[in-house]
């Protein structure tokens, strides 16, 4: 075997290394990428608690479990002052397993457009409330932000946006305007599994 190997295929061998970690994860996100809210002079937030904003569409070859679920990291962000975004699995409710090919989720009238995302061969089962989100806002917030959220599970992440409008009315109300659909990928590994000193000694 030769004792020495050409930097171009190191780099070669570096990349594939990369591209094997690289692939796709094991679940997909359906949100509502455009939401318009309704406010009034009093009200400073809202919780969507018993409808989700995302549905979870297992595109794996085994379940999605419970645990999985509760061991998942939920992160939310605003990019306007003010604003505070809260992401989170209600502790209390319960959670089925997400069979391959299979989305879960509370849909209900105002995000029913979630739904139409789904592909072919997939199915929705309803299920209890698995993805809410809690919105903080000044008094009668009107004009627009960009809440930027991800959701980390059993080394898959997937990171998604939304445009959220306010205007102002008397009653609070809430419309899916649209939605999108991301894939879940991998998370990175540590640089040691891909370093030069360790792809050398394969070639050696």
């Amino acid at each position: 075997m030769l004792a020495c190997v050409s930097r171009t295929a190191l780099a070669l061998a570096f990349t594939l290394a990369l591209a094997s970690r690289a692939g796709a994860g094991t679940f997909d996100l359906i949100w509502g990428n455009r939401i318009t809210v309704t406010t009034y002079p009093t009200n400073s937030g809202f919780n969507i608690y018993g409808r989700d904003i995302a549905i979870v569409v297992n595109t794996g070859s085994t379940d999605i479990t419970g645990p999985e679920f509760r061991g998942a990291t939920l992160t939310g962000t605003s990019t306007t002052p003010g604003i505070e975004v809260f992401l989170y699995i209600d502790p209390n409710v319960p959670i089925v397993p997400v069979h391959p090919n299979e989305a879960t989720g509370s849909v209900v009238d105002f995000n029913a457009v979630l739904l139409t995302l789904l592909e072919p061969g997939e199915t929705f089962h309803q299920t209890s409330p698995l993805l809410s989100l809690e919105v903080n806002y000044p008094p009668g917030f009107s004009g627009s932000a960009q809440l930027v959220l991800a959701i980390a599970m059993e080394g898959d992440i997937a990171q998604f946006s939304i445009q959220m409008t306010f205007v102002a009315g008397t009653d609070f109300a809430i419309q899916f305007d649209s939605a999108g659909r991301t894939s879940a990928v991998p998370l990175p590994t540590a640089a040691r599994q891909t370093s030069w000193g360790r792809l050398k000694k394969l070639y050696r």
